[in-house]
């Protein structure tokens, strides 16, 4: 069983000017969001794991580093940098 924690998504990049820093280090993008679901219905050997949904931010409101070895999640999209 894996237990995903969403940070803040959005369809859209957020906007640095108006969304707030806490929400922006939590950003789950479309892609990443596809990627981690996928990554959570392929993983095998697992009895149960909470992974963190967060994209790759430069400045990140959860660890990734469980859910990227226990699932092979590997996020791409940063809310600090443009698309």
């Amino acid at each position: 069983m894996v237990a995903l924690r969403i940070g803040y998504f959005s369809p859209q990049r957020p906007d640095a000017g108006t969304v707030p820093t806490r929400e922006l280090s939590a950003w789950l993008s479309p892609r990443d969001a596809a990627e981690l679901v996928r990554a959570a219905v392929e993983a095998v050997g697992l009895t149960f794991v909470v992974a963190n949904g967060i994209s790759a931010n430069r400045y990140r409101r959860a660890d990734l580093e469980e859910t990227m070895q226990q699932l092979g999640y590997r996020p791409v999209d940063d809310a600090w940098q443009s698309p």
